[in-house]
């Protein structure tokens, strides 16, 4: 039997989301926090707390950032964080798919803001959450085994969001230039918010083997979890993945 991952995606994506999505879903939290020691940050604590959205339960990771802790008042620019990455103790696999994801986020961010990209900084608490959120879902995805991951199309907002670079548009740049380049499909809801995060396109562009709106009848659901945003929409907030098993895989939808 193939093991098959799919995120239902109907209410975005984002860093904080997919890991609480993955740990509902089974993927042990002592298990995440020490494979993330293995990579040398710190400077935060890592919790996962049950929260309910809109009648379904669901887990939410929150990244509580030490303010006291030096190394948290320092940019670090992607070089630094690649680095981080690959003098860590973390699989060969792993690595690999938090790289890729770094580098999307990285070169995304240079190309929004028209800067090289050595000048591209992830800063404080950025840093940290980009590190947890890409290196925490490599971990969990890589620690389910699946033999295929699939995506539904992304759902994200409208309107505008305000952030360190002012008032901006949703989708926002980064997330825009992300979608685009790895020609993710996206729709839009009517929730004037962001809904897909810039690490949440990136986590989609490197894990998604292919992208459908329902799995097949003939699918078997093993288990569902679901990971909870920051944000009260009125409605969703959430983002579930579900593990199937099947006979074989099936080809890629042709439109």
């Amino acid at each position: 039997m193939k093991k098959v991952l799919f995120f239902d995606c109907a209410y975005g994506i984002s860093g904080d989301m997919t890991l609480g999505a993955l740990l509902d879903l089974g993927v042990e939290f002592e298990y995440l926090k020490s494979e993330l020691q293995k990579v040398r940050f710190g400077g935060y604590e890592l919790q996962c707390l049950p929260v309910n959205r809109y009648g379904v339960p669901a887990k939410k990771v929150n990244v509580l950032l030490d303010l006291d802790d030096p190394e948290n008042g320092k940019e670090k620019n992607p070089d630094d964080v690649l680095r981080l990455i690959d003098e860590s103790g973390l699989s060969d696999q792993v690595k690999q798919k938090a790289r890729e994801m770094i580098e999307i986020l990285a070169q995304a961010q240079a190309q929004a803001h028209r800067i090289p990209w050595e000048a591209v900084h992830f800063h404080e608490r950025g840093a940290v959450d980009s590190l947890v959120d890409v290196i925490g879902a490599a971990i969990c995805i890589d620690r389910l085994n699946a033999d295929a991951v699939y995506f539904t199309p992304l759902s994200d907002g409208i309107g505008f969001i305000h952030c360190r670079y002012g008032h901006i548009p949703v989708p926002v740049p980064a997330t825009r230039i992300i979608t685009r380049q790895f020609h993710l499909p996206v729709q839009t809801k009517p929730i004037e918010s962001e809904l897909v995060t810039p690490t949440g396109a990136a986590i989609t562009a490197v894990m998604a083997k292919e992208f459908r709106c329902e799995m097949p009848q003939k699918a078997g659901l093993v288990k569902t979890g679901a990971g909870a945003g920051d944000y009260d929409y009125g409605e969703g907030g959430y983002l579930k993945c579900s593990l199937y098993t099947m006979d074989c895989l099936e080809e890629p939808e042709v439109d």
